[in-house]
C-alpha cells in the first residue's frame, strides 16, 4: 500500500523525499499533520528509518528482520498508504506497537 521510491544513483532527484521524511517523522505523507499518536503511523516510521539502516549497511540482526517482515504485513494488511489506514482492533494495535518499539530499538542502537 505504501511505496516509496528514489534512486540512490540519483539523490538529487528522489522523487519521494518529502513522503519519506514525513513517514520518517510520524507525519500524514499528503497534509504533513503529526500523527504519531497512530501506531500505523508510529511502525511505518520505524520500518522506514530500519529499511533505510539495512540498505546503508547497518548490522541486520534476525529479530529485526523478522520485525520488518512483519511490519511490512501488518502496515499492509491494515492498508496504511501513508495518509490513512483501516481501524486496526486494540488487540493488534498492542502488536503493531510492539514491533515499533523493536524496530525503534534497533534504529537507535539501543537493542539489548
Amino acid at each position: 500500500w505504501l511505496a516509496v521510491y528514489g534512486n540512490p544513483a540519483t539523490p538529487d532527484t528522489a522523487p519521494d523525499c518529502q513522503t519519506a521524511v514525513r513517514i520518517l517523522s510520524k507525519r500524514n505523507a499528503t497534509t504533513g499533520l503529526v500523527s504519531a499518536g497512530d501506531p500505523a503511523f508510529a511502525l511505518a516510521g520505524q520500518l522506514l528509518a530500519a529499511e533505510l539502516d539495512y540498505v546503508a549497511g547497518a548490522a541486520q540482526y534476525p529479530a529485526v528482520t523478522a520485525a520488518n517482515n512483519e511490519a511490512v504485513l501488518l502496515i499492509g494488511h491494515y492498508r496504511f498508504d501513508g495518509t490513512t489506514h483501516q481501524t486496526i482492533p486494540r488487540p493488534q494495535q498492542n502488536r503493531v506497537r510492539q514491533q515499533a518499539e523493536l524496530l525503534d530499538l534497533y534504529n537507535n542502537n539501543a537493542l539489548p
